[in-house]
């Protein structure tokens, strides 16, 4: 992880860590994320996507507890500089954030891969229901109507049914009151 013990300015970059030591510019990771280019017409091109969001969300993660780390190193050294406080502070602001985006492009690009090639409606409710909040109709209609600008209720609602039929989306409400959820959510692939 991160070398939290490193000389007094001595600069480590992202791509010269691996497991606390300095490693060569080119890691397997860095690598990874460069190379790999999908000319488009392989079957290959998702999975290189994939992987390559993988491997993004998981430096992210690394990321974020690094400063972690170094913000509990920093505290036990007695260093409260306000400067190094605030770079800290805005680093895990934006670390999370840009991780939990990922995350619910991931899961709203994992289920519409799977779904093939959905219509406009299909997708957006996909997209709206990404978060893993439970939702109702009226709740799913209008995240769909921000995200395209228009759209109908009732085909929503028809489409919500489709997919719950299909086994997409589960409703954890009742019949009455409905609170629907993308299964893959619920069931823990996220």
């Amino acid at each position: 992880m991160v070398p939290v013990d490193a000389a007094p300015g001595e600069v480590l970059r992202i791509d010269e860590v691996s497991e606390g030591r300095p490693t060569p510019k080119t890691t397997t990771s860095s690598r990874s994320i460069q190379g790999s280019q999908s000319n488009g017409a392989d079957n290959h091109g998702l999975s290189n996507l994939d992987e390559k969001l993988d491997l993004l969300i998981a430096l992210i993660r690394e990321l974020s507890e690094r400063i972690r780390r170094l913000e509990e190193t920093l505290e036990k050294r007695g260093v409260d500089h306000p400067e190094v406080k605030m770079a800290l502070e805005i680093a895990s602001a934006f670390s999370l954030p840009l991780l939990r985006s990922l995350e619910i492009a991931r899961n709203a690009y994992e289920v519409i891969v799977r779904l093939g090639e959905p219509d406009p409606i299909t997708r957006a409710i996909i997209e709206a229901l990404s978060d893993c909040s439970e939702a109702s109709i009226s709740e799913i209609h209008r995240r769909v109507r921000g995200l395209r600008g228009r759209s109908s209720r009732r085909i929503v609602g028809e489409r919500v049914r489709r997919l719950i039929d299909r086994g997409v989306l589960m409703n954890m409400g009742s019949d009455e009151r409905p609170r629907i959820v993308l299964r893959r959510c619920v069931e823990g692939e996220h």
